[in-house]
């Protein structure tokens, strides 16, 4: 096979490779950063759709490393057709993906969390922020985290270091790199595997080629 060939497919493998495991990676790395702001109830399934979905990209980047290394024509067009329904796995989780990734999804999952009180400690303290809507979500003193660590003592809604945005709208802020991250790496995997196929079909073709020549000779 030419040497530009392979270069492109062992690119594309490391890149089908490396994304499986970025996007196995960062799905664990997204439960456990939006959990503590009490997420765990709305991000649980979409993380164990990326997590398997990376694992699934791995496993299948090696299978088709494996396929070429054999120089196997039936191995490379046997694991061309298994990547297939992987293939359509992988953008069924995708369009998943950006359902549940919606403007109006993440907004009611943010209002959910700021309207409880044992979250809305954590995030206020984490995001500068005060109360689900602003300082008026309190009628009365504000909580300390609502105030840096130095004035916790006298936070009150009148105390000109007090946090004046709104918790909602920051956790909403928070959430969505988390969520588009994750869709753009599942994406560009999805494509690149695409190209891997092609390139599989391609180099079993080569091969045979190269068998009638050698036979020819």
């Amino acid at each position: 096979m030419p040497l530009y060939l392979s270069a492109c497919f062992y690119t594309n493998i490391s890149i089908i490779m490396i994304g499986g495991i970025v996007l196995a990676g960062f799905s664990v790395l997204m439960s456990g950063s939006l959990s503590q702001y009490g997420m765990a109830r709305d991000v649980t399934s979409y993380v164990v759709v990326g997590l398997v979905t990376g694992v699934f990209t791995f496993v299948t980047g090696i299978s088709i490393l494996g396929s070429y290394l054999s120089k196997s024509r039936c191995v490379m067009y046997f694991v061309a057709i298994l990547c297939l329904p992987v293939w359509v796995f992988q953008v069924s989780a995708l369009v998943w993906m950006g359902t549940q990734s919606s403007p109006s999804r993440l907004e009611r999952a943010s209002e959910y969390s700021t309207s409880n009180a044992d979250y809305l400690e954590n995030i206020q303290r984490d995001m500068y922020c005060c109360g689900a809507e602003g300082v008026s979500y309190f009628d009365t003193k504000v909580t300390a985290t609502c105030c840096p660590a130095d004035v916790k003592e006298t936070c009150t809604a009148e105390n000109n270091r007090v946090y004046r945005r709104g918790c909602k709208q920051e956790l909403y802020h928070y959430m969505v790199p988390f969520y588009n991250t994750t869709i753009c790496i599942l994406f560009a995997v999805c494509l690149v595997q695409v190209l891997v196929i092609v390139l599989t079909c391609f180099t079993a073709r080569a091969l045979k080629e190269e068998t009638y020549q050698k036979l020819d000779e």
